[in-house]
């Protein structure tokens, strides 16, 4: 089915690093933050604070932003519906739709 996505990792779930990477990541810490001091002294303003915040970024997870959703709400399942469920909400969708058009092919379930 277009547009219907399955597998892959749930929403919202965390990446995983393996416990190997993330030692030798970890390892790498205090050069790292030693040389990024160093860069910083003479950098403008600017480029310090946005360095603060990708460090703050990655080491409390950025804020969440609100969105504004003007589409469906939830995923569904149209094989769960008989043939006149079906029908009855082609039926609403029609008359709600924008244009007054459906978009769908009558016979085929395809837009």
């Amino acid at each position: 089915m277009k547009g219907y996505k399955t597998g892959g990792r749930r929403p919202g779930s965390k990446n995983k690093v393996p416990p190997a990477i993330k030692a030798i990541a970890l390892a790498m810490v205090p050069d790292a933050n030693k040389t990024l001091r160093s860069l910083l002294k003479g950098a403008p303003d600017a480029v310090r604070v946005r360095c603060i915040e990708i460090v703050y970024e990655r080491a409390f997870g950025k804020p969440r932003q609100e969105i504004e959703h003007s589409g469906a709400l939830g995923v569904y399942d149209p094989s769960k519906l008989t043939t006149d469920e079906l029908r009855t909400v082609i039926a609403i969708l029609e008359r709600a739709s924008a244009d007054g058009a459906d978009g769908v092919q009558e016979g085929t379930g395809e837009a």
